[in-house]
């Protein structure tokens, strides 16, 4: 990880944290669908939610892990 393109935009000794945040956005997510169903009444573990889920997770994960100013592949 601390070879990655995302260690010139945080710095060597943040990577750690932004590995462990990675980690809580993919855990947290099956963690709250069940609070989040009785809340809002959307299952956040159907097919379609799941795709949507992966879909910005693998945004999100290339920008925090991509170097400065490096564009957006699509």
């Amino acid at each position: 990880v601390l070879a990655t393109p995302g260690v010139e935009r945080w710095g060597r000794e943040r990577v750690p944290l932004l590995v462990l945040g990675a980690y809580h956005m993919v855990v947290g997510h099956f963690a709250i669908a069940p609070f989040y169903r009785e809340l809002a009444g959307q299952d956040l573990l159907e097919p379609a939610a799941l795709e949507r889920w992966t879909s910005f997770l693998a945004d999100a994960l290339e920008l925090l892990f991509s170097a400065p100013g490096a564009p957006p592949s699509q």
